[in-house]
C-alpha cells in the first residue's frame, strides 16, 4: 500500500493528491512501519529522530541517475574562464555571452562546434555573426 493512501484511509491527511506530504505525518508513517505495516514507497532514505530538537528527518541517498545516461555532455569547446565573444558594430567590439545559442549549431557557444558562429541580434531583428577569441 502507498503510504498517502494509508494516510488518507487512517484519516491523517484529507486527500491523496499530488506533492509532498507534510513533515507532521512522519512520526505516524514510522510509528505504523513499526507495528508491522509496509508501504511500497516510504521511506526513500533513513528516518532519524533529532535527539536536541526531537523532530523526525528523512535524510535521501545519492540518486542513482547516472546509471541512466542517455548520452554524454558535451565537452566545453570555449569554457568561460578563457574565452570571450564578441560582435562587431559600425567597427566597435560588442562583448556578448558565451551561454548564448549557436543558431547554426543550435548548440551553446561554450560548446559549439560550427566554423561561423550566429546569435539572435540584440534587437531581435535577425541573426549576427559573433567571434570567440581567447582572453
Amino acid at each position: 500500500m502507498r503510504a498517502k493512501a494509508w494516510l488518507v484511509e487512517n484519516g491523517h491527511l484529507e486527500s491523496d493528491g499530488r506533492g509532498r506530504m507534510p513533515l507532521r505525518v512522519i512520526p505516524i508513517l514510522e510509528e505504523a512501519r513499526k507495528n508491522g505495516t509496509t508501504f511500497s514507497d516510504w521511506p526513500k532514505g533513513t528516518v532519524t529522530k533529532s535527539e536536541k530538537t526531537g523532530a523526525v528527518v528523512v535524510k535521501r541517498e545519492a540518486s542513482m541517475s547516472h546509471e541512466k545516461i542517455v548520452q554524454e555532455l558535451a565537452p566545453e569547446t570555449y569554457p568561460m574562464s578563457e574565452f570571450v565573444v564578441f560582435e562587431r558594430v559600425n567597427g566597435k567590439r560588442v562583448m556578448r555571452s558565451l551561454k548564448e545559442a549557436c543558431n547554426n549549431c543550435r548548440v551553446s557557444l561554450v560548446g559549439h562546434y560550427c566554423e561561423s558562429p550566429t546569435i539572435v541580434s540584440r534587437d531581435g531583428n535577425g541573426c549576427v555573426r559573433v567571434y570567440i577569441e581567447r582572453k
